[in-house]
């Protein structure tokens, strides 16, 4: 399907020939008209700022199902890859931090979804750039990272990476990069092991530093009340283990990752 052009496909059952924003035109064309044409049947003359008026109390009067139809939109389109329309809805029409009243979900995290799903790179950016949550769930509870990776959409999975999705998500018992080698797409699980590596190297500098500062507080108790040291004392074993046991899980996951298993 040409860009901008739908066919004979239907979005709020208005056959479309150019874009969403085109039939957004044309839609309130079709509101004057109709007033327009009641206005003719009664034998009176409408005026134009009546009519403005008339056309914005309708639109009042059937917001919620504006909104809901404008949600459902939003997944049709990034599901057929329309990142211009999709642009144009998240521009004015869609908050993608509200909930759909009816389905109680995010319908912008779930146009997320659809589109890493696919493959839509520019509907993807399009959609973490207004916002939508990068590790949000689907309906079958899968994380877009997982819906990327294991079809093998390289490009996906660096723009979920870069906008912080959970790369230890998991799906089946699978995160993102088993996943990957499971269906044979080695470029896509070396791009998640790697992101993986910086991760880990990140976080072991953390716990390097924490264990740094809890020694230098060890090291500089000196004057300090004998009740504080051995509070201190108390506290310490435990702040230790739990470091120990931080680095641990981290060098077997850094494994797995790499293992791709």
């Amino acid at each position: 399907m040409a860009d901008g052009d739908y066919g004979r496909m239907a979005v709020q059952g208005v056959s479309l020939s150019l874009s969403y924003a085109a039939y957004a035109q044309e839609r309130q064309k079709r509101a004057y008209r109709a007033i327009r044409e009641f206005s003719n049947k009664q034998g009176t003359k409408v005026l134009p700022q009546l009519v403005d008026y008339l056309c914005i109390d309708q639109i009042i009067m059937h917001e919620q199902h504006w909104i809901e139809q404008t949600n459902a939109d939003l997944v049709t389109l990034a599901s057929l890859g329309r990142s211009t329309d999709v642009s144009f809805l998240l521009d004015g029409f869609i908050d993608v931090r509200l909930c759909d009243r009816r389905s109680k979900r995010v319908p912008a995290n779930d146009a997320l979804a659809v589109a890493a799903e696919k493959g839509h790179t520019a509907v993807v950016e399009a959609l973490l750039s207004a916002g939508a949550d990068p590790s949000a769930r689907n309906v079958d509870s899968v994380p877009p990272l997982v819906l990327a990776a294991r079809q093998g959409h390289v490009r996906v999975v660096q723009l979920l990476l870069a906008a912080s999705a959970d790369i230890r998500s998991r799906a089946q018992g699978l995160d993102a990069a088993q996943w990957a080698s499971r269906n044979g797409h080695e470029r896509a699980r070396q791009c998640l092991a790697q992101a993986g590596e910086r991760e880990r190297v990140e976080i072991h500098a953390r716990i390097n530093a924490a264990e740094a500062t809890l020694t230098k507080h060890i090291e500089s108790l000196g004057g300090v009340p004998e009740e504080l040291k051995e509070a201190f004392a108390l506290v310490t074993p435990a702040l230790t283990q739990k470091l120990k046991i931080l680095r641990e899980a981290f060098q077997r996951s850094s494994v797995r990752m790499f293992q791709g298993t």
